[in-house]
């Protein structure tokens, strides 16, 4: 059904965009590690202290000049500096107007926090598209809204797999389950009357009706 296709490429395009942001995160994080740091050899100032130790510098020790900024280091601290230099650029970044502490670059997001992240989105996307199916299915819909968000895309072929406790079948093109009877056609002149109808509002002829009239239900006729 029209129902079941537009649930299947809404759920084909939530999984394409989850590769897509999974692919574009690996990627920059591989771009991240790969990065290789260039740098020049640049003159000893007097008063230069090591960036990683804080020692003062001596005439064997040296200063690089990376993307235009100067790092002192002592000699023995050079491996050190070039397996994180992200950790050591935060202590040259200048301070701010307002703080004195260094305004130090931010730290890349942890790859746990972002699957988290995907998880939540997963479940809010999941959650929608379960109740839905349920409430097309006649079923009550919030404990299946919970089992999408919890258990996303198990949650939803759950209820895919359920069978419909509706009495009526969904018609073609529409998603949500009728709440009333279908119309009546005239056996004689084929006119569509109310479901609870008795006679015929074009002709007059005798109908059958197919539902209790809430007027009736009511004690009113």
């Amino acid at each position: 059904m029209t129902f079941n296709r537009v649930q299947g490429k809404a759920a084909l395009g939530f999984f394409l965009l989850i590769a897509v942001f999974l692919f574009a995160f690996a990627y920059s994080q591989e771009k991240l590690s790969s990065h290789g740091l260039e740098y020049s050899v640049t003159e000893v100032r007097p008063g230069d202290h090591c960036i990683v130790s804080g020692k003062p510098l001596g005439p064997n020790d040296l200063c690089l000049m990376v993307e235009g900024r100067r790092v002192p280091l002592k000699r023995e601290a050079l491996d050190v500096f070039l397996q994180n230099p992200e950790k050591y650029f935060a202590k040259l970044q200048p301070k701010s107007a307002l703080f004195t502490e260094d305004m130090g670059q931010g730290k890349p997001l942890n790859l746990s926090w972002f699957f988290f992240g995907v998880y939540v989105l997963a479940g809010l996307v999941f959650a929608a598209l379960t109740a839905h199916a349920a409430v097309a299915k006649g079923l009550y819909p919030i404990p299946w809204f919970f089992a999408g968000l919890l258990i996303n895309v198990f949650g939803y072929l759950a209820v895919l797999t359920r069978k419909s406790e509706s009495a009526q079948e969904v018609p073609e093109g529409l998603t949500k389950v009728p709440v009333t009877a279908q119309p009546v056609n005239c056996v004689k002149c084929g006119y569509e009357n109310h479901p609870s109808a008795k006679t015929c509002s074009a002709c007059g002829s005798a109908i059958a009706p197919q539902v209790i009239s809430e007027a009736e239900r009511a004690g009113l006729r």
